[in-house]
């Protein structure tokens, strides 16, 4: 659990970068990805640290991957790409490179039957710095196989039985997050909202790890076909709990403080004019704070949990033997799963 909480912060740093429009150069691309294949384009000597902007627009659903030499080299066989989403229509989102070297745009159609066009335009700074180089075709044939999970969602499989869906950053025309049945995603406006209220880099990560968890708490409720999937408390005390799970209770310090600085007045007006079943915000900060030290309420989550944790997790959680009141449970899951 606790490298799901490494990756998921990796996503937000990487999404919270606001690239600074002067002095930054793009270069505009419209290549046709064949039906069952991939083409993947070199970004040649970008410099440690440089600010690479992506916007893509496909008239089928398609994939895309920023990686390094080594994972280009291996793909579809990749380990933690630099960036990797799903292209429902369209994706813009912004990754800052850690290392200086050669680095790939891969756009992954080996899902469709047809081919894809594409509209791709790639941005670069470094504080001002050119786009380095040239962008190189390294388009490649590749063969039909099982599409790669994001590494949230191989993360998670760690723990939890779940049907893997996205988890992405878009522009969205919204300050807001969203989840449905298959997917989750965080708007670039509202990171910036959240930077711009709270004007530090860590407690914004911090607030924005809560929102995506409290979305796939929505996504994993639904599929375990538990009613109160859409609830939207119950969504934040998902989201509680499994960080509370974790040791990570700074965490939920950070967005109860966030939550509790909104003005309620503002908020007030903003609902009349808008569906939103979210709990006012000063209340959801006092339902943090009540839950965080609620011991009782995590030992009925972890129940709701147990039909749906990896078999070595319970098996785990069996000869840790650190709740007993949970260990009839346990048993008889292991027992109806081996029979």
């Amino acid at each position: 659990m606790k490298r799901v909480l490494l990756i998921c912060i990796g996503l937000i740093f990487f999404a919270t970068e606001v690239i600074a429009q002067e002095n930054m150069r793009s270069v505009q691309m419209n290549p046709v990805i064949p039906a069952l294949s991939w083409k993947g384009a070199r970004l040649k000597n970008l410099p440690a640290n440089a600010v690479i902007s992506i916007e893509i627009s496909t008239d089928n659903d398609l994939q895309l991957f920023l990686l390094n030499e080594t994972n280009y080299g291996n793909f579809p066989l990749v380990e933690a790409p630099l960036f990797q989403g799903d292209v429902i229509s369209r994706l813009s989102f912004t990754v800052q490179i850690p290392s200086t070297g050669n680095y790939y745009l891969l756009l992954d159609n080996r899902k469709n039957i047809e081919a894809t066009n594409v509209s791709l335009k790639v941005a670069a700074g470094r504080g001002g710095s050119d786009l380095p180089g040239d962008i190189d075709d390294a388009s490649s044939d590749s063969e039909v196989s099982g599409v790669n999970l994001s590494k949230i969602n191989k993360e998670l499989g760690k723990i939890f039985i779940f049907e893997p869906f996205p988890v992405t950053v878009n522009k969205c025309g919204s300050e807001n997050a969203y989840s449905s049945e298959d997917r989750v995603i965080l708007c670039q406006e509202y990171i910036v909202k959240v930077q711009k209220a709270l004007n530090d880099k860590e407690k914004t990560s911090q607030v924005l790890l809560f929102v995506v968890f409290h979305e796939i708490g929505h996504v994993l409720l639904n599929q375990w076909h538990y009613p109160f999937y859409d609830n939207e408390s119950i969504a934040d005390e998902f989201a509680t709990v499994l960080l509370v799970m974790v040791g990570e209770k700074k965490q939920l310090r950070a967005t109860a403080e966030y939550f509790a600085s909104k003005t309620t007045g503002t908020e007030l007006l903003g609902k009349a004019f808008k569906d939103d079943r979210h709990p006012l915000s000063i209340q959801r900060a006092r339902n943090i704070v009540k839950w965080v030290n609620d011991l009782e309420r995590l030992e009925r989550w972890q129940t709701v949990f147990i039909p749906h944790l990896q078999t070595r997790v319970l098996k785990r959680w069996q000869e840790e033997g650190k709740i007993d009141s949970l260990l009839p449970y346990i048993e008889q899951e292991l027992d109806r799963r081996e029979n």
